[in-house]
């Protein structure tokens, strides 16, 4: 069994889907013996369905230009020739209804004006149907035997997101659903899979579509997760900012992880888990490049002859620093930092300690609010920073290589570059530097050509 999934981008046009994944889902079923396909929306769809749900709720508009343009997105897709008529006529159906139902529910929240995280979810799930149910069509159009599996609903919001049973009640749940399903004919899902406590934006974020094909993955104990993406892989920087940076054939999980956190878009940092829990490859892949071999993630040693594998980096990040002479030889502090983070809902990425002082990030500036602020004031003088940012280097090599501090402070000196702090990750595959917002490419571009 093998489970591939296709991001929005893949799903954009009637070209990439006719003439990209189609052929790369045909070729791939024609060398497994079961294949199921999980999507995404089409490119844009879920920022319109949100924008509809958040005019709604605050205007009580239906805005019906938001639904006119995805329901022309979707038809520019199925009036392609290629798309037999009457698999048209069955998605039109399918498209017709699904905008009743979403026009309906905009409705209701335009009443109460609220917007409750259920509706939120149903909303955003509109964008994940239509993209299946279109790949149904093309696929049966081109005479490949493939089957829509509704998952919109598996996931009771009984549910809760954050309790032990979670995963292993999934598990079985997808096992179960996919069971019912007619064997030898590939079975596409969408990407969303049901409601969660605190809603699935909230809970797992834009690009869960990666998740859902994790959590598939290890129900079905699959031989390997394919990710297919617009990029060839992980690679050792973003390209738009080192053009030479390079492909990686093999990367850890627990490097994966580093890099996901850190900003490589490539794939969803919620993946890791479910793949990880049943020891199953992840493997990306370039929709647009299928000839590419990608990059596999997998459990267990990947380590090369270079010092760290990529360079990630976050930014819009802000540094709060908190002073005080009651932290000296005393206990607790950080016990009562932790809890007043927890009280507002506050992650912290980087965090520094002296006997008098500590300092910690935060991923988005907005968040430090003034009741943030006044609750932080009880436990010593409060500074803040913004326009920071943080570059990382991943990799398990770094415990190996003696000379990294010195070789990443030169280049950086060289270029004139200022580290305001620094920060060994766990089993010291991650090394963060914190720096000024506006010399964070540069930062990369120099360590790149340091180290690679």
């Amino acid at each position: 069994m093998i489970i591939q999934k296709f991001g929005g981008t893949s799903m954009g046009s009637a070209a990439s889907i006719l003439e990209q994944v189609c052929p790369i889902i045909q070729r791939n079923h024609s060398e497994a013996s079961e294949l199921a396909v999980v999507v995404s929306a089409m490119s844009g769809v879920t920022t319109l369905l949100l924008e509809a749900a958040r005019r709604a709720a605050s205007e009580r508009k239906i805005e019906h230009d938001i639904l006119d343009t995805i329901r022309e997105k979707h038809l520019a897709v199925i009036r392609s020739q290629k798309i037999a008529a009457s698999q048209r006529a069955a998605f039109e159906t399918t498209l017709d209804k699904e905008l009743k139902q979403l026009s309906n529910l905009l409705s209701a929240i335009g009443i109460i004006e609220d917007l409750p995280v259920r509706s939120q979810d149903a909303i955003i799930a509109v964008g994940e149907v239509l993209s299946a149910h279109l790949l149904v069509a093309a696929l049966n159009s081109l005479g490949i035997s493939a089957d829509y599996v509704d998952t919109t609903r598996l996931v009771p919001s009984s549910l809760r997101y954050e309790s032990d049973e979670y995963w292993d009640k999934i598990e079985t749940i997808f096992r179960e659903r996919m069971l019912e399903a007619p064997s030898g004919r590939i079975q596409v899902l969408p990407g969303y899979f049901g409601d969660t406590a605190r809603g699935i934006i909230q809970s797992v974020g834009r690009g869960y579509s990666d998740y859902s094909a994790s959590l598939l993955g290890s129900a079905l104990k699959a031989s390997e997760v394919q990710i297919w993406t617009d990029v060839d892989g992980v690679l050792s920087a973003n390209p738009k900012i080192v053009p030479e940076a390079f492909i990686l054939e093999r990367i850890s999980y627990d490097e994966m992880a580093e890099l996901s956190h850190f900003g490589a878009k490539v794939l969803h940092p919620f993946s890791v888990r479910p793949a990880v829990a049943s020891k199953i490859p992840i493997r990306i892949l370039n929709t647009f490049n299928p000839e590419c071999r990608g990059t596999l993630i997998e459990v267990g040693d990947c380590s090369s002859t270079r010092p760290f594998k990529s360079i990630a980096y976050k930014r819009d990040i802000t540094v709060v620093r908190i002073s005080t002479p009651q932290m000296l030889m005393s206990h607790g502090f950080l016990e009562q930092l932790g809890e007043i983070l927890a009280q507002h809902h506050v992650s912290i990425d980087l965090i520094a300690t002296s006997e008098v002082s500590i300092s910690f990030t935060m991923d988005d500036g907005t968040k430090y609010s003034a009741p943030l602020s006044e609750d932080l004031g009880r436990l010593g003088e409060v500074s803040v920073s913004s326009a920071q940012a943080i570059v990382c280097l991943v990799g398990t090599e770094i415990e190996e290589c003696n000379d990294l501090l010195q070789r990443t402070f030169s280049a950086l000196h060289q270029s004139q570059i200022r580290v305001n702090m620094i920060s060994f990750g766990d089993m010291k595959i991650n090394l963060s530097l914190l720096v000024n917002d506006a010399e964070c490419e540069s930062a990369v571009k120099a360590l790149h050509a340091e180290f690679f």
